[in-house]
C-alpha cells in the first residue's frame, strides 16, 4: 500500500469518537486482559480469512492502538487489523518483561499479557501476516 491514503478531513474530526471506541469501548484495550479476551482480540473471524486478506497483529502499549484506526484505514482490502494492547505493558520477550516493568500496571499483568500473545501468536500466523509491535519506553530497570 501507499505510504499515506489521502483520507477526507471529516474522518479525522471524529476524534473523539475515534478514541472512545478505541479506548473505551474496546475490550482488546485492557491492563489485564485475559487469555480468552486476547485470543477473541487476536484472531480473525471466519468472514475475515473468507475474505483471503492477510492479518496484521498490533501489539503493545496504548501507544500501539493509536495506530490502528490509521491502519485499518490504509490497509482496507489488503490486511485485517487484529490488536491486543495492555495499558503501561510493553510487548517483548517473556525473558525480557521484567526489565520493562511499569510500577502503573496492575501485578503480573503485563507478564500474562506477553506469556500469552507469544503462545497465542505461533497458532495464528498465516504466511505473508505480518506483526507491529510499539511500545512507549522511558522505563528501563536496571539489571
Amino acid at each position: 500500500p501507499p505510504c499515506f491514503s489521502d483520507v477526507p478531513l471529516p474522518y479525522w474530526q471524529l476524534g473523539t469518537q475515534w478514541a472512545n471506541s478505541v479506548f473505551r469501548e474496546s475490550e482488546c484495550f485492557s491492563p489485564g486482559l485475559s487469555r480468552q479476551q486476547m485470543t477473541a482480540c487476536l484472531t480473525p473471524t471466519a468472514a475475515e480469512r473468507s475474505q483471503r486478506l492477510r492479518s496484521l497483529f498490533v501489539l503493545g502499549d496504548s501507544h500501539a492502538v493509536h495506530l490502528v484506526a490509521g491502519l485499518r484505514e490504509a490497509t482496507r482490502g489488503i490486511f485485517t487489523v487484529k490488536f491486543a494492547s495492555a495499558s503501561f505493558c510493553h510487548w517483548t520477550s517473556p525473558e525480557s518483561i521484567r526489565a520493562y516493568v511499569d510500577r502503573r500496571a496492575p501485578p503480573r499483568s503485563c507478564e500474562l499479557f506477553v506469556t500469552h500473545t507469544w503462545e497465542l501468536l505461533p497458532k495464528l500466523l498465516r504466511p505473508k501476516d505480518a506483526v507491529l509491535v510499539c511500545n512507549f519506553v522511558n522505563n528501563v530497570a536496571p539489571s
